[in-house]
């Protein structure tokens, strides 16, 4: 109760919900689809029109389509906001461990020390719940469909393993388990 007030954009949701949600939002963002992922970033298509974020998932097309309806609700309110801006925006963004494709070639334009050899691929992603998790199963099925991937997985205490491990498999066929470096970590052997 009171997470949305005001001029807010709310995401497509299901009816049950949207007989809630929809009467409290300014706008709702349009659903996107046709939806492909590359290593570059995740291109979709919406209200007809193709369109491109840099970030790497299924679920950035929706993230973008919110970005997009909140920026024109911005414009509308005289916050001018042009379309081109917004483009950019969403071409040039980056969220670092999330879905971060990682290759010799753009190593070194990021902010780890890590080397890799020609023709590997590191993907980084901190997700810390089930939700995160299916998220990053789901955009690694399309992303490297019938790829073998490996995993390496680290948990802290507070945070619900097993529901991450299993929304997380079966997209790795490898999961090697670690102990994050931290006074809150989960021990790999738990």
């Amino acid at each position: 109760a009171g997470i949305i007030s005001g001029r807010a954009v709310c995401a497509p949701a299901p009816a049950e919900a949207a007989a809630i949600l929809y009467p409290l939002c300014a706008r709702v963002a349009a659903q996107p689809s046709d939806i492909r992922l590359s290593e570059d970033g995740t291109t979709f298509v919406l209200e007809g029109e193709k369109r491109f974020t840099r970030l790497i998932g299924v679920h950035q097309a929706l993230n973008a389509s919110l970005a997009i309806s909140a920026a024109e609700l911005l414009s509308e309110s005289g916050i001018a906001l042009p379309k081109s801006a917004v483009d950019r925006g969403l071409a040039r963004a980056v969220h670092r461990a999330r879905l971060e494709v990682l290759r010799a070639g753009n190593i070194a334009q990021t902010p780890y020390k890590v080397a890799l050899s020609a023709g590997k691929t590191l993907i980084l992603d901190g997700a810390h719940n089930p939700h995160g998790a299916r998220a990053l199963a789901e955009s690694l099925r399309a992303l490297y469909p019938g790829r073998r991937l490996a995993a390496v997985v680290g948990v802290l205490a507070d945070k619900d393993a097993h529901g991450i491990a299993e929304a997380l498999l079966p997209a790795p066929s490898r999961v090697v388990a670690v102990t994050p470096s931290s006074p809150r970590a989960r021990s790999a052997e738990s």
